[in-house]
């Protein structure tokens, strides 16, 4: 028995590839997986990071819904399914911005919707067999001229490469959780040996404020400013980690860390 991860061409996949822990899995395009199935008999887990991009503006489709697809094929199977949410489903924070399962969901974008209508649907489906994974902003070494993620990090590293300069449409001081590729690959990794059924947010567990992470950018990089051109959009978020550091013997995040990974994506730029 093995453990399928879907998407291989995602980000997120390639920095789970590049994790000791997922030397064995087998790694599929969503295209495989659905053409090819002779990997339904002999899965134990399914993880999927494919996602159908219409499906991040549009209404919910589910004729584009990979994630029931793949359910689908492994409905009468006693595989494990993974799926990758994001707090988007959780909707606005208010109070100390800290969101925690369990709440009630007000996803305010097409994206946040489509996430839980994707979430009930496996749900239905696969039952207690079901670990839903609702993400922060996870980043990384991402920038790519031309074709980088159009994500925070994104679209700040493609700003420091090609202007020298991170541009702000927000205000810097809201509290974002951000954990970087690496350390969700290691977290995932260790889900996948003993999932759980339920729903876990995954994240630093703490708010950083967004100017801070763009300052630590530009310390890495070496050069650069920021410019903060209108402080009205507001989208202020940490995710509550509690339950899914007891759940899967998880360790504790740190500003330290963060800070390290910071400076690592900013020096990473400069031979990007």
């Amino acid at each position: 028995m093995t453990v399928v991860a879907v998407g291989k061409s995602s980000f997120l996949a390639g920095a789970v590839r590049e994790n000791s822990a997922a030397k064995d899995w087998l790694f599929l395009s969503h295209e495989e997986a659905l053409q090819d199935t002779s990997w339904v008999g002999r899965v134990s887990s399914v993880v999927n990071f494919a996602f159908s991009p219409a499906l991040r503006t549009g209404a919910y489709n589910s004729a584009i819904d990979i994630d029931s697809s793949l359910a689908a094929l492994v409905a009468g199977t006693q595989a494990r399914y993974i799926m990758l949410s994001t707090r988007a489903v959780y909707g606005p924070t208010s109070g100390d911005f800290g969101l925690k399962e369990g709440e009630a969901e007000n996803p305010a974008t097409p994206y946040g919707r489509n996430k839980l209508a994707v979430e009930n649907a496996l749900r239905e489906e696969l039952g207690d067999r079901l670990t839903v994974l609702r993400l922060g902003n996870i980043f990384g070494h991402e920038y790519k001229k031309g074709h980088g993620r159009a994500t925070f990090f994104g679209l700040s590293l493609a700003g420091l490469a090609e202007r020298k300069t991170i541009a702000f449409d927000m205000n810097p001081d809201q509290p974002r959780d951000f954990c970087s590729a690496w350390r969700f690959a290691d977290a995932l990794a260790a889900i996948v040996a003993k999932p759980q059924a339920g729903v876990f947010n995954l994240g630093s567990g703490f708010g950083t404020p967004c100017g801070k992470i763009a300052e630590l950018l530009i310390e890495g990089y070496g050069e650069g400013r920021l410019v903060v051109d209108d402080k009205g959009k507001n989208d202020s978020f940490w995710l509550d980690m509690a339950k899914t550091r007891a759940a899967f013997g998880l360790p504790a995040s740190s500003h330290d860390e963060l800070r390290q990974d910071c400076l690592a994506c900013g020096r990473a730029l400069r031979t990007a």
